[in-house]
């Protein structure tokens, strides 16, 4: 079974960066609904035209921001045909989850773990299969085929696990981010970690702002992962104090790599060696 074969295949967003993407992914017969695209169209108040396309379509994909994903969710379910596939892209999961209604449609809900700049080779995607069936397990191998590795999990999995892999991590580096705006900040007063600190600072604040305050904001967990980083920096300062417990901390970080600390060291040394 193709991905489509009910139909064509519909994308949301498809002028965006990972409507182009799943676009391209999907390949022939597919069509792009953007509100400055080719085909202009709006998810969340669709046309007959619009509406006409998705329930002849197999596959309709929401690449938009959470709003106004969460209103097409709404407004285009119950006009999907039986047996076809809806997918969105959102960073949270369980306001998706909640919103699902039919049994008789299938719906795959992926978080593309990475900007869609870096492309899908080498990157990973996680997946919650609110409604699974053939249409989602064919666009997941079409994902792994274009390279990705595929996490499967649920929805209350996914949002507690995005607030270490993203609330904790953009924090860190806003934080640090902040911490030059009040220092004199001299690029060539650096250290090889500080630089790539600092690119990684830079990857963040040069995107799209809403797309990172949404994450802090609307993750269930970001506020625990947010305490939780600012406690794990008391109890580093705490650490240096005693040299045992210092040793000890880094022990327990270096625990928590394993099995991938090895790899990870070498790849930090050809980082830092470029």
């Amino acid at each position: 079974m193709t991905i489509g074969s009910a139909g064509s295949a519909v994308v949301f967003g498809a002028a965006g960066g990972f409507g182009r993407l799943f676009t391209t992914l999907l390949g022939d017969g597919v069509v792009g609904v953007d509100l400055a695209g080719e085909l202009h169209g709006d998810a969340t108040d669709p046309d007959e035209r619009i509406v006409s396309l998705v329930r002849r379509a197999g596959c309709v994909v929401l690449c938009l921001p959470e709003a106004a994903a969460l209103t097409a969710i709404d407004r285009l379910l119950g006009e999907l045909a039986p047996g076809a596939l809806l997918i969105d892209t959102l960073s949270v999961k369980t306001p998706v989850a909640a919103r699902i209604n039919r049994d008789d449609v299938e719906v795959l809900s992926l978080n593309p773990l990475f900007a869609a700049d870096l492309g899908v080779r080498g990157q990973n995607v996680a997946a919650v299969e609110t409604r699974p069936g053939p249409r989602s397990r064919a666009f997941i191998a079409e994902l792994e085929r274009a390279g990705a590795t595929v996490v499967t999990v649920t929805a209350d999995e996914h949002d507690r696990r995005a607030a270490l892999t993203q609330v904790a991590t953009h924090a860190a580096l806003l934080a640090y981010g902040r911490c030059l705006v009040a220092a004199d900040h001299d690029p060539s007063f650096s250290t090889p970690p500080q630089r790539a600190l600092l690119a990684l600072v830079a990857r963040v604040v040069t995107h799209d702002p809403e797309v990172y305050r949404r994450i802090q904001a609307d993750t269930p967990h970001a506020r625990e992962a947010r305490a939780a980083l600012g406690a794990a920096l008391e109890e580093v300062g705490a650490a240096a104090a005693d040299p045992v417990g210092f040793e000890a901390l880094f022990a327990s970080v270096q625990q928590a790599l394993e099995p991938a600390l090895g790899d990870l060291a070498e790849r930090s040394r050809r980082l830092l060696a470029s």
